[in-house]
């Protein structure tokens, strides 16, 4: 499970302070390829995870996905791409 804390535009100009936590589950199959990497190979390839990870701290970079929320009131991400 990797966990994000993300931000919009909308909550960003109503509370500068207010962030999301968005889990990223792969082994419910909704998200097991979200660095272009199968979920079962994550382990086996630090080194993409560590460049797509680095990817996101850049300015111009962003996820592009379906968040949906669950019973339990969890955001998670699905049908994700890393835009840069």
């Amino acid at each position: 499970m990797t966990q994000f804390y993300v931000r919009d535009q909308e909550s960003i100009s109503v509370n500068p302070n207010t962030f999301y936590k968005v889990l990223l589950y792969s082994h419910t199959g909704k998200c097991d390829n979200f660095f272009g990497i199968p979920a079962q190979e994550i382990a086996s390839k630090p080194d993409q995870i560590k460049e797509k990870l680095e990817l996101l701290t850049r300015h111009n970079v962003w996820v592009e996905g379906v968040v949906e929320k669950s019973v339990e009131g969890h955001l998670f991400m699905r049908d994700t791409a890393l835009r840069y």
